[in-house]
């Protein structure tokens, strides 16, 4: 009887021991990550976000990943959070619940609250003064093409919802559901808004001879050689698209003779092709060869610079995200 106790308490040590370890490396997992976000390494490294990062090169849970990275930021206000983690007193998930109510100014008490409450009584609690954080946004799918959408909305918001509603049910003369009509304002919104859509109507429009070369023709096939979005470089095909994308003839890329000077705005046509081929994603290589297709925080990049006399033409330009962008200059300084 006296071994067994023997080995559960050296079981139970070894469990505690263990238990010390991880709270302390969650700890320093937040510092150092404080640290990639400070010197853009995650830029340095490809990545279009700090969050990509953390679940492809550490290959950490999406969950967790978001846990670490909110409390990361918070503690660089609050630096007090990353202390009571490596203590053992706050859990990481109470630390990412705090962060949305947390302040220089108030930071005792809640930091007091995370420490002393359940995930569930703390949650009462910020609900109490952020009535948001009850709905937390969610999108999970219930089938193989559907998806439940659960979100918040203030009652103001919900109002003008329902006047859509009842503006669509008397148009189409029956009940229409909340899911038609926010696919109607969705529709609605990227047909006006979307330079994607901008671009097919200017194809239409204009026809083959798109402000470019006349001889220049539109076949309906995908793009699929790699040169004619990254010239000089070999990479795989582009983005499955329907849309019938510019065929453009190989041309070597050789900066102007005469630098510009300033700076000329992109002419339509142009940014319209580049809008068709490159479907308003970042065509960046990733390490795996995939490309990063982030449709958020979207720019378009010179391959030529413009200080180097690079043109504002389809063959010199490329649609890289707002990381990417700068990782391509980073790239180029060197």
């Amino acid at each position: 009887m006296s071994s067994v106790l023997a080995l559960s308490d050296r079981i139970h040590g070894q469990a505690l021991e263990v238990s010390a370890h991880y709270k302390r490396a969650e700890a320093e997992l937040i510092e150092i990550l404080q640290q990639v976000e400070k010197h853009r390494v995650f830029i340095r490294r490809g990545h279009p976000s700090l969050f990509s990062y953390v679940t492809r090169e550490l290959k950490l849970s999406e969950s967790t990943a978001y846990s670490l990275i909110t409390v990361a930021r918070k503690a660089r206000q609050v630096p007090e959070l990353k202390a009571e983690i490596r203590s053992g007193r706050m859990t990481l998930s109470n630390a990412r619940r705090v962060a949305s109510v947390l302040t220089a100014e108030n930071k005792k008490d809640w930091i007091q609250a995370a420490c002393e409450l359940s995930s569930r009584q703390l949650e009462k609690e910020i609900v109490k003064v952020r009535p948001q954080e009850a709905t937390r946004e969610r999108a999970t799918y219930t089938s193989k093409d559907r998806v439940k959408l659960e979100l918040g909305l203030s009652e103001r918001e919900m109002l003008k919802l329902r006047r859509v509603q009842d503006l669509l049910s008397q148009s189409k003369k029956r009940p229409v559901s909340l899911e038609e009509t926010i696919a109607a304002l969705t529709s609605e919104f990227l047909t006006r808004h979307d330079p994607v859509e901008k671009a097919k109507r200017h194809q239409v429009k204009k026809g083959p001879e798109n402000g470019r070369d006349r001889k220049q023709v539109f076949p309906k096939r995908l793009v699929t050689r790699r040169e004619e979005l990254n010239t000089g470089q070999k990479v795989s095909g582009l983005p499955t698209t329907s849309v019938a994308a510019p065929v453009v003839t190989q041309r070597r890329l050789v900066p102007s003779q005469h630098k510009t000077t300033s700076r000329e705005s992109i002419p339509a046509a142009i940014l319209h092709q580049v809008n068709l081929r490159d479907q308003r994603k970042c065509m960046h290589i990733l390490a795996d060869g995939t490309h990063c297709n982030q449709s958020r925080w979207i720019e378009v990049h010179h391959k030529i610079a413009v200080s180097q006399g690079g043109p504002n033409t389809f063959e010199n330009l490329i649609t890289l995200c707002s990381t990417h962008h700068k990782f391509w200059h980073l790239r180029s300084a060197r």
